[in-house]
């Protein structure tokens, strides 16, 4: 890492730091998350596949859930949206 990133993360931290708003804040950290994710995704080859990481058990869940869409039992984003204030408000 050279100085000028140093200096960037240095200025990052410091507008963080000055943030008090929690939606704002949330935006950011997925932001984050979403670039480091992809940065990883990218990296990987196929010796470092996550597939080949999984357990048996994983690896049939994953099978039922490719089966599950297959059939069309999916519901939308903004319907797990409506479930999930649903079970929070329980």
């Amino acid at each position: 890492m050279n100085a000028n990133n140093d200096t960037i993360k240095q200025q990052l931290h410091q507008m963080i730091d000055a943030i008090d708003d929690a939606q704002v804040l949330n935006v950011l950290r997925e932001e984050a998350a979403t670039y480091i994710l992809q940065k990883d995704v990218a990296e990987y080859d196929d010796d470092r596949d996550p597939i080949n990481y999984l357990t048996p058990e994983q690896l049939q869940d994953l099978e039922e859930s490719i089966e599950e869409v297959e059939r069309g039992e999916v519901i939308t984003y903004d319907e797990l949206k409506a479930k999930m204030k649903e079970w929070l408000a329980e």
